[in-house]
């Protein structure tokens, strides 16, 4: 096989140098979205578990009366 010309030579790095930043690019994509998918898990989890807590977290009553949050906050 004769030898790749100078020109083709560049063109063919450059083509591998754009397939790299196009890997590099959807793997940090695909991170961001895990990200965001965890963080959304997580904040959901958070509103869940502030939403109602015991009034007394130390009775270990059931039938304690159940106070919000905001209750809590805001007096």
């Amino acid at each position: 096989m004769a030898p790749l010309s100078q020109w083709l030579q560049l063109m063919l790095a450059e083509i591998a140098r754009k397939r790299e930043d196009l890997e590099r690019a959807r793997e940090e994509a695909a991170r961001r979205e895990s990200e965001a998918r965890a963080s959304a898990l997580a904040s959901q989890r958070e509103a869940r578990d502030a939403r109602v807590t015991p009034a007394r977290a130390d009775s270990g009553d059931p039938s304690a009366p159940a106070v919000l949050e905001s209750d809590q906050t805001y007096g």
